[in-house]
């Protein structure tokens, strides 16, 4: 949010963007008395957006600041060595994403007949405005893209950006939700650029496509990224590499701008350079030579190998999914292509495959889409799903021993009627995303007949699951033969691949329908995972007990759910959501840290046993990491754990896709 005007110093050049800025008379250079007036919600056209009080002040949120950083080695080229075409390559860059996000993301809302709605404008106002040093004062080019708070509905009103907390909807809600896709655009552009100038790129390995020059020195470029450095040390201590991460880490760790003539600032780098032997004058036509002799030395790539990006994203996505998004398909093409087709070429390139029916559009707007090969692959699933083997005979059903297990009549009615059922393959919903209520009575009611396994879409829900079901051994020697014991939970993938192809051995025997395998957020499984495991289960003659979260439903796609549906499976519904009457007490914290500080405090001072029945939510994963280890801190400085500590780092096995498999770019070396 633009809380305050950034101040015009060491800016290259300012300029209004953006059809909303053309119909205000906003254009050109931009003036801060204008800037100033636009954020405080006053429009050269004389609307006012937002809401006067009486002393006649706006209240009025101004807008918000969308920051586009070039890559370190465009940004050395551009101002080091004094390559204006790098300069006007990233602004371009920037316009083609802000044309984007004008496009697809401008929205205003209006009242209508079934009340609020929301309104595509197509229209913006940008005041982009380009500087060239870091923090560190380091060559960085970077453009703060200013997007006012306002747009034009169809009926010639100025209203405000739409925002909706459901994110269904809002200008600002589209543009966070898209924040790789749009990055991948601007890089996109930038490659294409490089490309045409006879350059060339190298991944650094990011998940996101991130990159710099390809030949250009290492040492170089270390030297002139001592703020990246300085945002990579502060993030080594969060344990990931998440956006958020970057976000926050770049945050925490800046300090305010000193501010330097662009001519003792153009010396110092040259200084830098020549210190590690590198001529900026020369350095463009270096980069250019080492370019050629690659490519002297590579085949020629074909028409062929630069179309198959786009198949290859779709080959990709019919993997993952059974349906698919024109943006999805972009956005994987985009990432597969950088450096070589531009962002509209690629839109054209699906739209042929779209035209040719490679890629059947399932709505009117062409926004949602399948394939032959998805269709054949759901028919298959519902088939095979239809005609699961049924069990001979189901689990006999005892009121009492359930109603000793669970006190809800929900889970009681479900359990019993699911185990009960002869259907081979059932679904139970459930309106809890956290509960475990459901699957400890599923365990304990029918592992006296079948012997269960408990399957999860991931690891992490996996060993959750493990250490929640686990029970403490009641004797030393219970827990001693418990060493080595298979855990009651393991992954979808893990489960197929250790069983996968046990049954074509000449001397592999399973004994028929003892197996229970209760599948947990089966709505985050991927079709081909169920196709194996399904084929798995029919084999042994197994019980399959898919549960279907609902509330992990919002603002997730899934396409399981829809497909249990068209199969008609047998499904029950569980009402394990838990209103509880609690008190909320609000406490205040002036910064972040003193919030998780105060957070880890209120936890260790809990007793022992109030602590077992405690849960700390947070916003994200990034920061739990950072509650949990203030909380250890804490239990430290208490003396109720140890100061001697030893951290064991692991490897996660990561499936790839064999369109991935054929994209060296996305394998990135493994550090140890």
């Amino acid at each position: 949010m633009i809380r305050k005007i950034i101040t015009f110093s060491n800016q290259l050049t300012t300029e209004w963007v953006g059809l909303s800025a053309e119909r205000q008379n906003l254009s050109g250079e931009v003036n801060v008395l204008s800037l100033e007036a636009v954020v405080r919600g006053a429009l050269p056209s004389g609307d006012v957006i937002g809401l006067k009080t009486q002393s006649g002040e706006i209240k009025h949120r101004g807008g918000y600041d969308l920051t586009f950083s070039a890559p370190k080695s465009v940004s050395y080229l551009g101002l080091v060595c004094g390559h204006k075409e790098f300069i006007d390559l990233h602004l371009n860059a920037i316009k083609t994403v802000l044309k984007l996000i004008e496009k697809e993301a401008a929205e205003a809302r209006k009242s209508g007949k079934e009340g609020m709605e929301y309104e595509k404008t197509g229209n913006l106002c940008f005041a982009t405005i380009l500087h060239d040093t870091s923090r560190e004062q380091d060559p960085q080019l970077h453009v703060h893209a200013l997007l006012m708070n306002f747009t034009e509905r169809l009926d010639g009103k100025w209203r405000a950006l739409a925002s909706d907390i459901s994110r269904n909807h809002g200008t600002m809600e589209w543009i966070m939700d898209n924040q790789i896709f749009l990055g991948l655009v601007y890089r996109s552009e930038i490659a294409l650029g490089l490309k045409e100038m006879g350059l060339e790129i190298e991944h650094t390995g990011d998940a996101h496509g991130l990159f710099e020059i390809k030949h250009f020195d290492k040492t170089l470029l270390e030297r002139m990224s001592k703020r990246r450095t300085q945002v990579e040390e502060h993030i080594k201590g969060m344990h990931s590499n998440s956006l958020k991460a970057y976000d926050r880490a770049t945050l925490d760790s800046r300090k305010s701008k000193e501010v330097v003539s662009p001519e003792e600032l153009r010396m110092r780098w040259k200084a830098e350079s020549e210190a590690l032997g590198v001529n900026p004058a020369t350095y463009l036509a270096t980069l250019k030579d080492k370019t050629k002799e690659s490519h002297e030395l590579q085949a020629v790539m074909s028409n062929k190998e630069l179309d198959k990006s786009v198949l290859d994203a779709i080959a990709h996505l019919e993997e993952k999914k059974l349906t698919f998004t024109y943006q999805e398909v972009l956005q994987t093409s985009l990432y597969f292509s950088l450096g070589e087709q531009g962002f509209e070429a690629l839109m054209s390139r699906i739209d042929q495959e779209i035209d040719a029916q490679n890629l059947i559009a399932l709505n009117t707007e062409n926004s949602c889409f399948t394939t032959s090969k998805l269709i054949n692959k759901e028919q298959e699933l519902i088939k095979k799903i239809v005609n699961f083997t049924h069990q001979k005979k189901g689990i006999e059903r005892n009121t009492d021993k359930v109603c000793k297990l669970t006190d809800n009549e929900s889970i009681q009615k479900a359990v019993t009627q699911a185990l009960f059922s002869k259907d081979g393959v059932v679904r139970i919903k459930q309106q809890s995303a956290t509960s475990r209520e459901l699957l400890s009575t599923l365990i304990d009611y029918s592992q006296d007949s079948k012997k269960i396994r408990i399957l999860c879409p991931s690891a992490f829900s996996a060993n959750t699951i493990n250490k929640d079901m686990a029970k403490s051994a009641p004797t030393l020697w219970q827990w001693i033969l418990s060493i080595g014991k298979q855990d009651l939970c393991e992954t979808v993938a893990g489960f197929n691949y250790r069983h996968g192809s046990e049954h074509k051995l000449p001397f592999f025997h399973s004994k028929k329908e003892r197996e229970v395998l209760i599948v947990d957020e089966a709505q985050r499984l991927a079709p081909d995972e169920m196709n194996t495991l399904l084929s798995i289960a029919d084999r042994r003659c197994a019980k399959v007990i898919f549960l279907e979260k609902s509330q992990s439903l919002s603002g997730f796609k899934s396409d399981i759910p829809d497909l249990l549906n068209k199969a008609s499976i047998k499904s029950f519904e569980v009402d394990d959501k838990k209103v509880p009457a609690t008190s909320i007490n609000l406490i205040e914290a002036q910064t972040v840290e003193g919030r998780i500080l105060k957070t880890a405090q209120m936890y260790c001072n809990l007793p022992v046993n109030q602590r077992q029945n405690t849960k700390v939510f947070t916003v994200s994963k990034l920061e739990a990491k950072e509650v949990n280890e203030a909380i250890r801190t804490q239990l430290k400085e208490q003396g109720e754990i140890s100061s001697d500590e030893k951290t064991i780092n692991t490897l996660t096995r990561i499936p790839l896709t064999l369109s991935e498999k054929n994209w060296l770019k996305v394998i990135s070396p493994i550090g140890y």
